[in-house]
């Protein structure tokens, strides 16, 4: 029961898409979306989950609420936007053999908002088909969840209280490399892997 679950949630992330917008992880038959190049590949076990979706008729997506550009839901408008988004509405439109415009326009794609702390819960319950929610691939992760392709690369920022004095300072006169902060204190958001490189 267990390897059964391990391989659905392996599978729910390989619906994920790719830039080639294929199912990564599985191997077995191909199936042609048609007047399209790109394939979908699936093994038995990902052909359930797909018809589970599609027999649904939209897929949930799970996505942060909080992020511009990547991941917003704004609620005055009821609208979601940024690249996770639009992730979202190219699964979708490959899972239904449709356009982007048309996934958009027939609500393919029904958003559950998401956040560090809850994202894997919100997978595992079932209460969300896939993650489009800016997660870190790391070792212990893959084996526990399958992945897509990386699709975006961020870098962590550094934020110290200006000095005003001096314009080649990280911040205060004491701070102008990442050595100086060895014995400082520091602050980063709570669930997130930085911590771990200072």
């Amino acid at each position: 029961m267990r390897n059964r679950i391990m391989r659905m949630y392996r599978v729910l992330f390989c619906i994920m898409p790719l830039f080639a917008f294929c199912l990564c992880g599985c191997s077995g038959q191909t199936e042609q979306v048609p007047d399209k190049q790109e394939e979908i590949v699936t093994d038995e076990n990902t052909s359930e989950i797909i018809e589970e979706i599609r027999g649904r008729g939209y897929l949930l997506a799970g996505c942060k609420t909080d992020v511009p550009d990547l991941s917003f839901y704004d609620a005055q408008t009821d609208t979601w936007s940024g690249l996770e988004v639009e992730l979202a509405y190219q699964t979708a439109a490959k899972l239904f053999e449709v356009s982007v415009d048309e996934a958009k326009k027939q609500e393919l794609v029904h958003f559950t908002g998401v956040t560090v702390a809850d994202r894997e819960e919100k997978l595992e319950q079932k209460e969300v088909d896939c993650l489009f929610a800016t997660y870190t691939i790391t070792k212990e992760r893959k084996q526990k969840f399958a992945f897509s392709d990386s699709y975006y690369t961020d870098y962590i920022g550094l934020l110290v209280k200006t000095s005003g004095t001096d314009a080649n300072a990280l911040g205060t006169s004491d701070i102008r490399s990442i050595a100086d902060l060895d014995g400082k204190k520091l602050v980063w958001q709570k669930m997130r892997r930085h911590g771990k490189h200072f």
